[in-house]
């Protein structure tokens, strides 16, 4: 299904149950550029998909796993945003000033029914946390810098070391879990514990660290599997990277060159998303749209499902994909996978997996 172009759309945030956020270049307009969210309808979409789009050229936005909250970051800025249980739609909770350029940002809700929640932001000094609280008996929140200690790390003797540049991020359930892709190409997958202390505190413990291989440095796209037993690695070079976990540890699991046309045509990355625990979406960035392909993951090989829909293939210069799942409001409708290109054409289709 399609929907009309919006002007300005120019990246993707990842979805959540019934919402898909958008980024908006700010616009010459002072309206237009100003900063938070914008809430559609979302009926030409059905099944209660609404689509938010974030305004005043955001450099990233991530949703909570519930999609009760919504926190975007711009040059200097962090801020939340809550829909349903955590505020009105589209209202800011809070908001808090950073003093880097965040390259990539995840958020997790924190065990307590609702009422906390972790971000983790990326970039030059490394990964950065945010816990968004609210008050006791329903009262404001508030978002809180938190210190990162990283457990059995003793300090250099030299003092403090300069942390790699975190350019991608994912949170696991619960922020039990986190993985952090380096602009070296270094992965690692951590253990976080969050203190009820204060002033709050992350202590983050090394459960694997790895690389992907040299061609593919540039991280696009760091994603946990809804099962979080695989995290995938998407680089600018087409390259997909999977790291598996066997109980308690985590290893390597599957590295897919770009070149690999026997699997992936070559032009598919860097597009990528989970729709299932072991099906995963992929759609060429840029250029001439070929339509979404699904892949099963298999040990040690990806195995091609049927492609997507036909209305993927007539977009022009793929800027985003995104998985919803179905909302409160429609919870029998099956999950839609959301593409729009740089025109801001936007599709929506039914995955292979739910078909």
């Amino acid at each position: 299904m399609s929907a009309p172009a919006a002007a300005g759309l120019h990246n993707c945030a990842v979805g959540a149950p019934g919402r898909v956020a958008l980024l908006r270049e700010a616009a010459a307009s002072a309206e237009a550029a100003g900063l938070g969210p914008s809430v559609g309808s979302g009926d030409s979409w059905g099944g209660g998909l609404h689509i938010v789009e974030v305004r005043g050229s955001p450099l990233g936005a991530a949703w909570d796993p519930h999609g009760d909250v919504l926190a975007a970051c711009w040059k200097g800025k962090v801020a939340a945003y809550g829909w349903g249980a955590a505020g009105k739609d589209g209202a800011l909770l809070a908001e808090s000033g950073v003093r880097f350029i965040p390259q990539a940002l995840a958020l997790a809700g924190l065990p307590g029914g609702g009422r906390s929640y972790l971000l983790a932001l990326g970039g030059v000094l490394g990964a950065a946390f945010r816990v968004l609280e609210r008050g006791a008996s329903g009262g404001g929140w508030t978002l809180l810098a938190a210190e990162a200690r990283e457990a059995g790390a003793p300090p250099p003797p030299d003092g403090p070391a300069r942390p790699p540049v975190v350019c991608g991020l994912a949170l696991g359930a619960g922020a039990e879990t986190m993985a952090t892709a380096s602009v070296e190409g270094g992965i690692c997958i951590w253990a976080l514990q969050v203190g009820g202390e204060r002033p709050v505190g992350v202590e983050r413990r090394l459960l694997f660290k790895g690389r992907v291989p040299s061609d593919g440095v540039k991280v696009t796209s760091v994603q946990f599997s809804p099962d979080e037993l695989s995290l995938a690695v998407l680089s600018w070079s087409g390259t997909v990277s999977l790291f598996r976990r066997r109980g308690d540890s985590w290893g390597p699991g599957l590295v897919l060159p770009a070149a690999d046309s026997a699997v992936l045509p070559h032009w598919l990355p860097p597009l990528l998303c989970w729709v299932s625990r072991d099906v995963v979406a992929m759609a060429k960035g840029g250029g001439d749209a070929q339509g979404v392909f699904y892949f099963r993951v298999c040990e040690g090989w990806l195995e091609p499902l049927a492609p997507g829909g036909e209305p993927t293939r007539h977009l022009r210069g793929l800027r985003g994909l995104a998985l919803s799942l179905p909302g409160q409001q429609s919870p029998g409708d099956p999950p839609r996978v959301v593409a729009f290109d740089a025109a801001g054409a936007m599709t929506t289709e039914v995955p292979v997996s739910a078909r």
